[in-house]
């Protein structure tokens, strides 16, 4: 926070079984030091529509049981090797994932994976999710990502070995 951190992304779920032992106090930790939480995250591993669905169902579930405010932004980290090639399965993936939480009532969705995975890998229009959040590694201002909400810069940020975020939307502040 004292080097001009204002808020805090947290993984929380990954697959269909596996929830951060340590979420809630990182989110503590980050409260206390004066950061905003922003939002949690669930990394995708699933192969098919009803496997996403399913992960879906595990995500939101943990957000209840852990009292995350509807309007807190939920994230699907799409970057696991296990996801499939084909574009159309994937974005119909997502946006099978996405469903779950909106008609939860969590519509501040977010799709987070590399630049490259914008382009290739799923259609993020047709995904269902509100923003985006961009993967690329860069010291240089000029490399943003075109379209991105939040552009995630770093993995080592301020020699620290934590990753780094600059915000272009409010919802990420």
């Amino acid at each position: 926070y004292s080097k001009g951190v204002k808020g805090a992304m947290i993984k929380l779920t990954q697959g269909s079984d596996y929830t951060n032992p340590i979420f809630n106090s990182q989110k503590a930790n980050a409260i206390s030091a004066g950061m905003k939480f922003i939002g949690a995250y669930h990394f995708l591993t699933s192969t098919t529509v009803a496997g996403a669905q399913l992960e879906a169902k595990y995500f939101l579930s943990t957000l209840q049981a852990n009292h995350i405010d509807k309007n807190a932004i939920v994230a699907c980290d799409i970057e696991s090797d296990t996801l499939p090639k084909d574009k159309d399965t994937l974005t119909s993936m997502m946006t099978a994932f996405y469903k779950i939480l909106t008609d939860a009532g969590y519509s501040t969705t977010v799709d987070y994976g590399s630049s490259s995975w914008f382009s290739s890998r799923f259609d993020h229009t047709a995904t269902g999710a509100k923003y985006s959040w961009i993967a690329a590694w860069s010291d240089s201002m000029s490399d943003k990502p075109a379209n991105a909400d939040a552009w995630q810069f770093s993995d080592n940020w301020n020699g620290l070995n934590v990753d780094a975020s600059y915000s272009y939307n409010q919802a990420f502040i």
